[in-house]
């Protein structure tokens, strides 16, 4: 994994909103995987980023993060809004497994997180986010 002074270096996907293809997506990767980064973020919010990714086939040589957009003028964070958002992340992005970062500043992180425990949750900023693995 790239860091940088012992911080992993994730790529943005949120370049890829629109104006692009699949195939303009995956040619990004041998870039990406030159500079040993393994991990690309993504979210709901990105417009086309998820689908893009998905057809791309990303997560068979990355590790995917995304955001639900929850709690920043989306719904809540609850347990079947984050399960939710989560599952059509799944589908998005052509995966059985992705991380989830569940952003609320309107809900305890203990709902959203609690919520979604059964996507093997760690939470890793009280009050803040929640991190899902989701299968």
């Amino acid at each position: 994994m790239a860091t940088t002074n012992g911080i992993p270096i994730i790529f943005g996907g949120a370049m890829w909103m629109a104006g692009y293809s699949s195939d303009d997506v995956a040619a990004w990767f041998p870039t990406i995987e030159e500079h040993g980064i393994s991990v690309i973020d993504t979210a709901e919010a990105y417009g086309a980023s998820e689908e893009l990714l998905g057809q791309a086939g990303a997560a068979s040589k990355f590790v995917i993060d995304t955001k639900s957009s929850t709690g920043f003028g989306g719904p809540v964070s609850t347990k079947d809004v984050v399960i939710a958002s989560g599952k059509k992340s799944l589908a998005n992005l052509k995966t059985d497994s992705v991380c989830v970062l569940s952003p609320s500043t309107r809900s305890s992180t203990s709902d959203s997180c609690v919520g979604s425990s059964l996507m093997s949750t760690t939470c890793i900023a009280p009050t803040i986010a929640c991190r899902s693995r989701i299968r």
